[in-house]
C-alpha cells in the first residue's frame, strides 16, 4: 500500500516534492488537492466496523464477530474498546480484528468523572482500563488465573467478595485468598469515590446481570498523538472541525472524519 501511494504522490508532483505529501491529500476548499491516502480510507473502513460492533446496526455477522473478541481476555466486546492498548496482548486474535482494534487506539479515550454511578460500573474491566490501576494486578500470572475463572470486570468481583471469596480462589487456583482480598481492596480503593459506595453495594452488584445492556458514561474521543503538541499559528489544529475537545457518540462523528 505505501508503495501504491507513493507511486500516486509521485506522478502527482511530477518528481519535484513542494509541499508536505499530507497537505495533499485535504480537499481543495482546504488548500490540498483531494487525493486519496490509501491508508486512511482503509483505516476510515475499520472504524466503521468498531461503529457497527458497538451500535449493534443489524449485520448478520456482528454475532460472530462479538465471539471472537469476546476470545481475547474474555471481556464483552464494547469492553475491549476501552482497554488501555500498550498493555493488551492481542495474540490469538484473527488479523483482520487485530487490525480494526488497532485502528481504533489511534484515538485516545477520555471518561467523564462527572458521571452518575449506574449498573455500568460493574461493567469497568479489571484489567488494562486507566481508570481501576491496582498493583496486585499488575502481575500477569494473577491476571491470567482470574481470567480462567471467568473474573474479568469489577461485577465479577464483587459478586465473588458477596458470596465467597473462598470459591474464586479454588476456581483461579490461586495460592491465598488472602491475595484475592487485597485485589477487592485495591479495586475499591482505585474507583472513584462517587463510583465506591455504588460498587460495594451488595444489593446493587445481585442486580447485576452480565451482557446486560447498559449505557456507559459518554467518552471524550480525541486523536492519540502522545507527547506531540502542536504550535501557535497552525492552519489546522486538533481542536477545530469535529473535534473541539467536546463528548460525542461514535456514531455521530462528522462523515469527513471517516471519509
Amino acid at each position: 500500500m505505501s508503495s501504491i501511494q507513493q507511486e500516486i504522490v509521485d506522478f502527482f508532483w511530477s518528481g519535484r516534492h513542494w509541499v508536505c505529501a499530507a497537505a495533499l491529500y485535504l480537499p481543495l476548499a482546504e488548500g490540498g488537492q483531494g487525493l486519496i491516502s490509501i491508508q486512511s480510507k482503509i483505516a476510515s473502513f475499520r472504524l466503521r466496523t468498531v461503529s457497527r460492533l458497538l451500535y449493534d446496526c443489524g449485520s448478520s455477522w456482528l454475532n460472530f464477530g462479538k465471539l471472537l473478541l469476546r476470545s481475547v481476555w474474555r471481556f464483552g466486546h464494547k469492553q475491549l474498546f476501552l482497554l488501555n492498548p500498550e498493555e493488551l496482548d492481542l495474540s490469538g486474535l484473527t488479523p483482520f480484528y487485530t487490525l480494526v482494534l488497532q485502528a481504533w487506539h489511534t484515538f485516545k479515550l477520555t471518561c467523564a468523572t462527572s458521571e452518575m454511578p449506574g449498573m455500568w460500573v460493574f461493567e469497568e474491566p479489571l484489567f488494562f482500563n486507566g481508570l481501576l490501576r491496582a498493583r496486585t494486578l499488575q502481575s500477569a500470572s494473577l491476571r491470567t488465573s482470574l481470567r480462567e475463572a471467568g473474573c474479568t470486570t469489577v461485577g465479577h468481583l464483587m459478586k465473588a467478595k458477596a458470596t465467597s471469596l473462598e470459591a474464586l480462589r479454588r476456581r483461579s487456583n490461586t495460592s491465598s485468598i488472602r491475595i484475592l482480598d487485597q485485589v477487592v481492596k485495591e479495586v475499591c480503593a482505585a474507583l472513584p469515590e462517587s463510583l465506591r459506595a455504588f460498587a460495594e453495594d451488595a444489593d446493587l452488584c445481585e442486580q447485576w446481570i452480565e451482557d446486560g445492556d447498559y449505557s456507559f458514561p459518554s467518552l471524550q474521543v480525541t486523536p492519540a498523538v502522545g507527547d506531540w503538541h502542536e504550535g501557535a499559528g497552525q492552519l489546522l489544529t486538533l481542536v477545530s472541525g469535529p473535534w473541539g475537545g467536546v463528548f460525542f457518540h461514535f456514531i455521530h462523528l462528522w462523515p469527513k472524519v471517516l471519509c
